[in-house]
């Protein structure tokens, strides 16, 4: 039988919730005064605007599905298949801390000078290297179970920092 890992961040931060809420707030105000006081219709595809951003926030979602063969993970709405990675393919792997805004400017889909990232939240990642030479940051918020799981079904684990 296959052992699997899984793994579901959001965007589900307070702060970040709270920003959003407060300017879909502002922009719902401002929007009806624009409507009502200029008679233009900007108010509404501003408030549409900000809404939608409001709602990809919301569906921004990053998993992760690892087996004992391979490491596969979207970054939905973005990416709707798994992009997966066989054992084979990779040549080291280390659950790290790192530091998403010095390292990859922020979080989200990232590039940065250790490679590509994918995060939501906190400073946990799985750092992988592939046999091409190329990393891959993949976010995680349960740093000692997942490098548990990769260590119980043979992934070429180095040593985290």
């Amino acid at each position: 039988m296959n052992a699997i890992y899984t793994e579901e961040q959001k965007f589900d931060q307070k702060i970040i919730r709270l920003i959003l809420l407060g300017i879909l707030l502002a922009m719902t105000i401002l929007s009806g005064v624009i409507v009502l006081v200029e008679k233009s219709y900007v108010g509404i595809i501003s408030f549409v605007v900000t809404l939608s951003i409001f709602i990809l926030f919301k569906l921004l979602t990053l998993e992760t599905k690892i087996t004992n063969d391979t490491f596969c993970f979207r970054f939905l709405p973005f990416q709707i298949k798994f992009k997966c990675i066989t054992k084979s393919e990779i040549s080291k792997i280390k659950v790290t801390k790192y530091y998403p805004i010095t390292d990859y400017g922020g979080w989200g889909i990232r590039f940065g000078r250790a490679g590509k990232a994918y995060t939501t939240s906190g400073n946990f990642g799985i750092s992988i290297t592939l046999s091409t030479g190329k990393n891959v940051m993949i976010g995680t918020r349960q740093p000692e179970a997942v490098e548990k799981f990769l260590a119980e079904n043979g992934y070429p684990i180095t040593e985290g920092t």
